[in-house]
């Protein structure tokens, strides 16, 4: 007898309050614990279960975070990626816009400091293309506030074959699924193969 096909399907999320607290909360957790959590959840799945086809889905920080693990992990065998951004400098300089503050190069000095990770270092945009020619698919939605639909494309433009994009009109952030959950559903499942 053997054993079913195990699929490691892992959902990565982020809640911070604030544009500061925020940014650097972002920052902390994409360069501390949200990378090295996500690589020994495939590190587990692939030691328990020997052959297991692992696929990532990951929500705005958690999208790019999945992004920058399959691309440097070949046991990922497909990314659906809900909102992630490019570069998390064109994310906190958006909403920085209007503040007059080097807040920007003000938050990148501090987690530079504090959690060994500049901007530079968390750039989705610079490693999608290792994923191909796995199945990326990236969703976005046309009115997000909080991470441009710009992102998206940009990304796209960048993966390569392999790589699907699903602009969802009139929606904000991650809210594909709510705008249509049936459908979100079907399509997600049939792209992750469960």
């Amino acid at each position: 007898m053997t054993d079913p096909v195990v699929r490691l399907v892992t959902a990565l999320g982020l809640a911070g309050g604030g544009l500061a607290v925020g940014a650097l909360a972002a920052a902390h957790q994409i360069s501390g614990p949200q990378r090295p959590d996500l690589a020994a959840a495939i590190d587990w799945a692939a030691e328990r279960r020997p052959g297991s086809r692992i696929s990532l889905l990951g929500f705005s920080m958690g999208a790019a975070t999945s992004i920058l693990v399959a691309a440097r992990d070949r046991r990922v065998e497909r990314v659906l990626a809900d909102s992630p951004f490019a570069g998390i400098h064109g994310v906190i300089a958006s909403a920085a816009r209007g503040m007059h503050l080097p807040l920007v190069a003000l938050v990148d000095l501090v987690t530079g400091l504090r959690y060994g990770c500049r901007f530079r270092e968390v750039q989705p945009v610079d490693v999608v293309a290792e994923i191909a020619p796995r199945p990326l698919l990236i969703i976005h939605g046309t009115q997000d506030h909080v991470i441009s639909v710009e992102h998206a494309h940009r990304l796209a433009d960048a993966a390569g074959d392999g790589c699907e994009l699903r602009i969802v009109d009139g929606v904000d952030h991650c809210g594909a699924y709510f705008a249509d959950r049936p459908g979100y559903i079907e399509r997600a499942a049939g792209f992750l193969g469960l």
